[in-house]
């Protein structure tokens, strides 16, 4: 994506539909569809508490309850870097700090 594109996207309404086929759009453009159930979920969660910070404990224990802590860690790390991968709008809106992990809308 060029640099044009990006600083448009960042200063776009992000729109975000949980309700029957989820779907995410950054002003008039529609992300592409995330495929994997668990990733959408995770995805989803972090839209819907967007500008909150989340233990990823509390999220790997939310998202996989039946997993080991250390299964359900690994989980949660594989899913976000799903997340990261699939659009770049996602690289930008994830941050990670002190083992907390938040959505935040275009900083």
């Amino acid at each position: 994506m060029d640099t044009a594109t990006k600083n448009t996207m960042r200063n776009a309404e992000l729109k975000f539909q949980c309700i029957g086929r989820s779907e995410l759009w950054v002003g008039d453009f529609a992300l592409p569809r995330i495929s994997a159930h668990r990733t959408r979920s995770v995805l989803s969660f972090l839209l819907i508490h967007h500008d909150s910070f989340h233990s990823k404990d509390a999220l790997a224990e939310r998202f996989w309850p039946n997993s080991s802590a250390k299964q359900a860690r690994t989980n949660l790390r594989r899913e976000l870097h799903n997340i990261r991968l699939w659009h770049p709008v996602a690289e930008e809106s994830l941050v990670s700090e002190d083992g907390s992990l938040a959505w935040c809308v275009f900083r």
